[in-house]
């Protein structure tokens, strides 16, 4: 088996410690408000949530991944931090982006953290998948995964659905990315946008339920 397939395997691996933090990215707002209250709706909000996943998160991974020296980073993450209006994501951005980075050196202390800039998720995330010898390809479509099993891990946690249900919504919704993720297509950062709107408002309503799974 080859190197870089292990390395992703362990990657990909929900086990890995990343240090207990979980978001639940307005998911668990969307559920206990009624705004999803089928599984139809949580498919429908599925695809609304990887579309801009695609549109808005990746452009950041990829430009961080081709970031040729400390300068060009940085104007990606000044970029970056003009365009993230959502402090609840910035928040959690910043935990993940951290903890990321001190797990990765932890299993690899040669590993080099970048300088002069905030430590988001999606930035660090593109940074640290180009010292690890991962092709874009294996980058995006690593990120993309972890992104849909972290929401289908959350849909399990609130009970919404059982597990054998939930990965059957996985595994539907990992094989329409399949289908219409283009690697090639991903914008440079300059042409990130957002596409649901709705999703930052669940968001920011977080913090408004009684009780909550998930903190911020």
């Amino acid at each position: 088996m080859h190197a870089s397939l292990l390395t992703l395997f362990h990657l990909a691996d929900s086990a890995l410690p990343v240090g207990g933090y979980a978001y639940s990215n307005g998911l668990e707002y969307a559920v206990k408000s009624g705004l999803i209250a089928s599984v139809k709706e949580l498919q429908l909000y599925l695809k609304d949530y990887t579309v801009q996943v695609l549109h808005y998160e990746m452009p950041y991974v990829k430009s961080a991944f081709e970031a040729n020296d400390a300068q060009q980073l940085l104007q990606v993450s000044e970029h970056y931090n003009a365009s993230l209006l959502n402090p609840l994501i910035k928040k959690a951005g910043l935990i993940l982006g951290n903890n990321w980075l001190r797990l990765l050196r932890e299993l690899n202390a040669s590993l080099m953290a970048p300088e002069k800039i905030d430590q988001d998720f999606p930035l660090v995330f593109g940074f640290m998948a180009k010292q690890l010898n991962l092709s874009f390809n294996d980058c995006c479509q690593l990120y993309v995964f972890m992104a849909v099993r972290d929401q289908i891990s959350a849909l399990i946690r609130l009970g919404t659905v059982g597990p054998v249900k939930a990965h059957q919504i996985q595994n539907e919704l990992l094989e329409h990315l399949n289908s219409t993720l283009q690697i090639k297509e991903i914008a440079d950062y300059s042409q990130a946008y957002k596409s649901a709107y709705l999703l930052e408002m669940m968001q920011l309503s977080h913090n408004s339920l009684y009780t909550k799974l998930f903190q911020n």
